[in-house]
């Protein structure tokens, strides 16, 4: 009997376990909103949504401009939902987000402006610059949102200008120029159909061009910008950084490049080697150890003077016209396939031997602070008018004619 009871003990503990495990099934939840997106015009109106869901939901309205027929509901619930008259100078944006167990599904929501209302500038002297340029279409002294979304192109340079947020509004702009003003901060997230942008001159120590992806021309030189974030450019061909105080520039990216200009920083390595339609490059005055431009085969201008270069291989650049690397450590320069060289500046080197021979388009070459002791030139050579110079430079020097 004693076992009998023992064995209808176990039974019992049995099926209380196995009672649980099926209390204690994972449920599987999911949800999900129709449309995921919803824009009001400036007066308003009402907008339904479906919610899909596996089980009852909540939703969660962090808006103050947005109200909803419900918070709760279940499975193809249709909800309203609210917006009244945007009486604010600034497009209308949020999200309410649905909840299911552990998932959940984001509505966002956005709303316009009064096209008819006059935009409030901060600085009267951007307004003034729009107006001397012909925003005001209807001539009444004020710029309305209207009249903002349909410029294309904006000349407001050396204007005095120190604040212009209101750009915000122009996002039709392909073009602009605000370059020597007085700038510290500059935002372009709304201008997202840029092509052109110079801004060059100003006070920025900052500039966020990520959601500026159709920027082929940026001129941001003379700033004072420690870092720059080109990854989202991949259409840009000209970039002129230089004159700031970045440490670190990555172009990798950034392939249709074709005029690089990031000399006068602090960097201290470039790597160039995806940029192959690189025509000219200026990054002298940095801080660089090594330079790579073995796949810059189109490279028409070079100059990489004053850094800290102990070689240079230029065998790859055929098609140079111009090489300025003085102001380095270079103990050797082969410039021997660089045909169609017309000026060399490697003066203040520690090269000991120079030949120019195949280089008969040479107009102008400096060479002098270098411990040279011979420079090979071709017959053709003999009377140029640089190597006049070289013999002032160096009297003792042996030429040697090829």
């Amino acid at each position: 009997m004693k076992k009998i009871a023992n064995l209808l003990v176990c039974a019992f503990l049995a099926m209380i376990s196995l009672a649980s495990c099926r209390n204690e099934e994972v449920q599987v939840y999911s949800i999900s909103v129709d449309p995921a997106e919803l824009p009001f015009g400036y007066d308003g109106g009402k907008q339904t949504v479906e919610v899909t869901s596996s089980h009852k939901w909540t939703l969660t309205n962090d808006t103050d401009w947005i109200t909803t027929s419900a918070d709760m509901g279940e499975s193809g619930s249709l909800v309203e939902i609210s917006a009244g008259h945007n009486t604010s100078a600034d497009i209308k944006s949020g999200e309410i987000i649905f909840t299911c167990g552990d998932k959940t599904a984001v509505l966002k929501v956005s709303q316009e402006i009064d096209g008819t209302r006059a935009i409030q500038f901060k600085d009267p002297n951007f307004l003034e610059a729009l107006i001397a340029y012909n925003v005001d279409a209807d001539g009444d002294g004020q710029i309305t949102v209207n009249e903002a979304k349909t410029v294309k192109r904006l000349w407001v340079n050396n204007s005095d200008i120190k604040e212009m947020s209101e750009i915000r509004y122009f996002t039709a702009l392909g073009t602009l120029y605000c370059h020597g003003n007085q700038m510290t901060d500059l935002d372009v997230s709304n201008n997202t159909a840029l092509t052109w942008l110079w801004c060059y001159g100003n006070q920025l120590t900052t500039l966020d061009v990520s959601d500026n992806t159709a920027l082929r021309d940026l001129l941001c030189d003379d700033n004072q910008l420690t870092t720059l974030d080109i990854s989202n450019n991949t259409a840009l061909g000209t970039l002129h950084c230089h004159g700031n105080q970045m440490t670190d520039l990555d172009v990798s990216n950034n392939t249709a490049l074709t005029d690089l200009r990031c000399y006068n920083n602090q960097l201290t390595t470039l790597d160039v080697s995806n940029n192959t339609g690189l025509t000219y490059l200026l990054c002298f005055d940095n801080q660089l150890t090594t330079l790579n431009v073995s796949s810059n085969t189109a490279l028409t201008d070079l100059r990489c003077y004053n850094n800290q270069l102990t070689t240079l291989d230029v065998s790859n650049n055929t098609a140079l016209t111009q090489l300025w690397c003085y102001d380095n450590q270079l103990t050797t320069l082969d410039v021997s396939n660089n045909t169609a060289l017309t000026q060399l500046w490697c003066y203040d080197n520690q090269l000991t031997t120079l030949d120019v021979s195949n280089n008969t388009a040479l107009t102008t070459l400096y060479c002098s602070g270098n411990p040279l002791q011979s420079v090979t030139i071709s017959e053709s050579q003999r009377n140029a008018s640089w190597l006049d110079d070289v013999r002032q430079s160096y009297p003792e020097i042996e030429i040697i004619v090829k």
